[in-house]
């Protein structure tokens, strides 16, 4: 299996974010190899990005009472 393969298996598994990888490259192979759906790409990216707000947030808040 490719490693475009493998990242459109992890994604299309679930799997949000592939840990230590900026690998854009086998993404967008993967997606341009119809391994990915568009949608799922953009599925990732709202929970990633809200996930990472809410605990900016979160600590932007706690660091306010203190």
């Amino acid at each position: 299996m490719s490693i475009p393969e493998c990242f459109a298996k992890a994604v299309n598994a679930g799997t949000d974010i592939v840990a230590d990888s900026n690998d854009i490259e086998n993404l967008k192979a993967a997606y341009e190899n119809g391994w990915i759906s568009e949608r799922r790409i953009n599925e990732a990216n709202v929970k990633l990005l809200t996930e990472m707000f809410e605990t900016y947030r979160k600590q932007a808040a706690k660091q306010l009472v203190n």
